[in-house]
């Protein structure tokens, strides 16, 4: 929720509402917050669940399986496996059970947002000089989920020596439509990192240069709140 006062201007209140994106502190980038939480390839943690131990999520995944081998919570339940065993620096494990998701996914267990899906909103509230906003935004998990495993796929690829297959899912990401704008850039610059990693180690120094370059230009794109 975002309040405006003394007759603030409602553009203003367009441009700076976004709530599925995470908000930056004053003076802050993007990549300072990045780099303050986990890598692009894992989430810090399911909570409730010891990351000492692989059980929890190799019972999630069997739970799951009842409901059916193609539906979400399947999918997710493999997606924080795979980010579990990237935390354990597990990568060839990793990389098989994204891998899994993955191709679940791909046969249809979870489908692109339609082109025409009904656009974010804002909802704004005026009470005296104090105005309240609030974005609505149509829920689009194809694209979210994706976003979440393709970082964390291409990094135990990276690190289990598996570059060709890394580079195929860094161009895929690259290529991933976000609906939200911010989210979008911040997709896009993780992207190129990886990529710039993949490169290096393909022994590809110019191109990766270039993909660190165009992170970095993203990166500085980002103004300070």
């Amino acid at each position: 929720m975002t309040r405006l006062r003394n007759g603030a201007a409602l553009l203003s209140l367009a441009t700076a509402i976004v709530v599925t994106a995470p908000a930056y502190s004053q003076g802050a980038t993007a990549s300072d917050e990045f780099a303050a939480g986990s890598s692009a390839g894992s989430s810090p943690g399911s909570p409730g669940l010891d990351d000492s131990d692989d059980k929890p999520f190799l019972d999630a995944v069997r739970k799951a399986s009842p409901g059916g081998k193609r539906g979400p919570d399947y999918i997710d339940s493999l997606i924080q496996l795979g980010m579990h065993y990237n935390r354990q620096n597990k990568f060839a494990a990793a990389a098989k059970a994204l891998s899994q998701a993955l191709a679940v996914i791909d046969s249809g267990g979870i489908k692109p947002s339609p082109a025409d899906r009904a656009p974010d909103s804002i909802t704004v509230e005026q009470s005296g000089d104090t105005a309240s906003a609030r974005v609505n935004r149509t829920p689009t998990p194809y694209e979210d989920t994706m976003a979440d495993l393709l970082p964390a796929l291409i990094d135990a690829e990276t690190n289990c020596g598996q570059l060709n297959l890394a580079e195929k899912n860094v161009k895929r990401l690259i290529d991933l439509p976000a609906h939200d704008q911010l989210r979008a850039k911040l997709n896009l610059m993780s992207a190129y990192r990886q990529y710039s990693v993949i490169l290096l180690k393909q022994h590809r120094s110019n191109e990766a240069v270039e993909f660190q370059q165009k992170a970095d230009d993203i990166n500085h794109s980002f103004k300070g709140l």
